[in-house]
């Protein structure tokens, strides 16, 4: 999933079929869904990570999708990695644009009411406005809006843990692979890797391109007080963004820096050979 509210389809079915074998066996070792989510994106993605979405039935003829923001337009084109928590005074202003959409008709008022009590049941709670960024409010927030989709269900549902993959793989980069002698203390330090990962990974979809400049090598970076994701390439022996604004050496020292600042976090890329490749974990999605 992306990290964000569990209401669109994409992440809502796949987790409703994840959880399926679980309905009938309320065995404890069965008790939770555990969701790797990408926190990697812009939140002008399709899938809506900066609010809740909803189809109206004020037009019963062609029910429209509605948007409630926690954020306004303005954080469209910003990652949602390490981004700042919502406050009160943005659900404030989500719900006044709720009853202009109210008095236009594009939206009934007991949809309106149903969004507002979700905010003051979860989204309000003193716990979810301590938070310090946006994706821990919503690890938070939805393993709470899940048990209230299944609140009146007898079923046995599973608890549904998000993790953010990206912290995650920071942390296991962190305590095994910086300091000690694993195939990705290689990939990152030993230059005798460099062909092999160009050769396996170079212009595959979630990768990088070197020719065509898109994706990142490994690594994106969002140095202190920048707005924006920055791609990463290889020079060798740093990651160097395009602008030479930024650039980290390929040493431990200076990547353990790099990753307990938060300055960078790992591409999709990285990812998965921590994740699938080296660690074994069999993700859907």
């Amino acid at each position: 999933d992306h990290m964000g509210p569990i209401c669109h389809p994409f992440f809502m079915n796949a987790n409703l079929v994840t959880s399926a074998p679980y309905l009938q066996h309320a065995d404890p070792a069965l008790k939770y869904v555990i969701v790797l989510s990408c926190s990697n994106i812009s939140f002008d993605n399709s899938s809506f990570p900066r609010g809740l979405q909803f189809h109206s039935a004020a037009n019963p003829q062609n029910p429209e999708i509605q948007s409630v923001g926690f954020f306004g337009r303005n954080v469209r084109p910003l990652p949602v990695f390490r981004y700042p928590a919502y406050v009160k005074e943005d659900l404030d202003r989500a719900i006044k644009v709720m009853r202009e959409s109210v008095k236009k008709k594009e939206i009934l008022q007991k949809e309106m009411d149903l969004i507002v009590s979700l905010f003051n049941d979860i989204y309000l709670k003193p716990e979810i406005l301590e938070c310090k960024t946006y994706a821990e409010q919503m690890i938070k927030t939805n393993y709470h809006l899940w048990r209230q989709y299944f609140k009146h269900s007898s079923d046995h549902i599973p608890d549904l843990l998000y993790v953010e993959q990206e912290t995650l793989v920071s942390r296991l980069l962190l305590k095994y692979h910086l300091d000690h002698d694993t195939i990705i203390n290689h990939i990152l330090f030993d230059p005798q890797y460099d062909d092999f990962i160009q050769s396996f990974f170079k212009d595959i979809d979630g990768a990088f391109s070197c020719d065509q400049k898109w994706g990142t090598y490994l690594f994106w970076a969002l140095p202190k007080g920048a707005k924006y994701r920055l791609q990463l390439w290889k020079k060798g022996n740093e990651l160097v963004s395009k602008d030479g604004s930024y650039k980290v050496k390929l040493t431990p020292e200076d990547l353990r820096r790099a990753l307990e600042d938060r300055e960078i976090f790992s591409s999709t890329l990285m990812d998965f050979i921590v994740l699938s490749f080296y660690y074994g974990l069999k993700c859907l999605g």
